[in-house]
């Protein structure tokens, strides 16, 4: 019985349930315009702009279910997290980007002595589409589905993390490896081995009261991932590739650093630039990212937050790993209020143009209402 007990009291359970009614404007996310150059961030369809269709808007219902269950005693903790999601949209044409997404994460940790921390994290991240994408010929006679309008994929990777935080600065290194599979192209699909280090600096100023007031806090990440690719190392970009051909390997460095502002407000600005050095002809590239965001709230339970996304691409473009990536410049806004009894109404803006220099033309336009409930 008193082991019960103790369990209790150190066992925490979360659970968020979302359900949004979203229109998109261009649900397939094609471009338009003659066909792009270096420098240009990619469409993500696989489709050039001679053969891509005009852009589809359909309104869609999203749903999405988020538990986590944390456990804690003395030095160690394990937090498990599962979430469900899924779109479904409501004109035909549009219902090749129905989805569901299924996500596993893991996290144990134990503390040492003087700051010192390791975690192992693991995630399991799947994302289904079932309907085929429409033909980009109307008369294409090999009758064979067409994928270049799927976004989805599957990865599982794990992280060994250390950790040591006691004071100005902190640092964190980690060492991982994970296995991704880009459903619509299996040459895309790869396994990745790489490493990080993170040194941060957290300053706190503490009010008359002895509370917490602000808290600034700066941050820089090194990383570096090997990745070895399934598909072959084309010798020209015109390369159709054969068994014959070395798999294709890619070296990826990214350096990031950032400032934040916890207060009344919170706010935050970063930058990262991002480097690939691929064996495949075409695939190297090198962009830089400039991020900010901004929450606070304005009275009577009201809530407003950005976020801005701009991108500089010098040579190339970046791979979009992830399905709800967008690899151009971008903007959000949301509203929300708290009404009570763990639900909040949210509102939300999001707009998508391709980065300055693409002689490809690019918009895509979100607009969601929805609520959440949490406990």
């Amino acid at each position: 019985m008193q082991l019960a007990l103790v369990a209790l009291a150190v066992m925490r359970f979360g659970l968020r349930l979302e359900l949004a009614p979203e229109y998109d404007s261009n649900v397939d996310r094609v471009e338009q315009g003659p066909a792009s150059t270096a420098g240009a961030p990619a469409s993500g369809t696989g489709a050039s702009s001679q053969q891509a269709p005009a852009p589809v808007g359909s309104f869609l219902l999203q749903s999405t279910a988020r538990s986590t269950l944390t456990l804690a005693a003395g030095a160690n903790a394990l937090r498990l997290g599962l979430d469900v999601g899924g779109k479904w949209f409501f004109e035909s044409d549009a219902r090749q980007q129905d989805e569901v997404v299924l996500r596993a994460a893991l996290d144990a940790r134990h503390r040492f002595d003087r700051g010192v921390t390791l975690a192992l994290a693991g995630e399991y991240w799947d994302a289904f589409q079932w309907n085929d994408c429409p033909p980009l010929t109307p008369t294409d006679p090999t009758g064979v589905p067409e994928t270049w309008c799927h976004r989805d994929f599957r990865q599982a990777g794990a992280r060994l993390v250390a950790s040591w935080a006691r004071g100005v600065p902190a640092i964190a290194a980690e060492v991982g490896a994970r296995g991704y599979q880009w459903k619509p192209d299996a040459d895309l699909s790869f396994l990745g081995v790489g490493a990080a280090v993170t040194p941060s600096a957290r300053f706190r100023q503490r009010d008359r009261d002895g509370e917490d007031d602000t808290e600034w806090t700066l941050s820089s990440t090194g990383r570096i991932e090997q990745r070895f690719y399934e598909g072959p190392a084309l010798r020209s970009i015109d390369d159709l590739g054969d068994a014959r051909l070395p798999s294709r390997r890619d070296l990826v460095a990214t350096w990031s650093a950032s400032v934040s502002y916890v207060g009344r407000a919170l706010w935050s600005l970063g930058y990262l630039v991002e480097c690939d050095r691929s064996s495949s002809a075409g695939e190297s590239f090198l962009y830089e990212a400039l991020t900010m965001s901004l929450t606070m709230p304005l009275g009577r339970r009201f809530t407003a937050a950005g976020r801005a996304q701009l991108l500089f691409f010098s040579s190339g473009a970046g791979q979009a790993l992830y399905g709800e990536d967008e690899n151009r410049d971008a903007l959000t806004i949301d509203l929300a209020r708290e009404m009570g009894a763990g639900f909040t109404l949210a509102a939300r803006y999001s707009v998508f143009a391709n980065a300055a220099g693409s002689t490809r033309e690019y918009l895509r336009q979100l607009v969601s209402l929805g609520v959440t409930w949490s406990r």
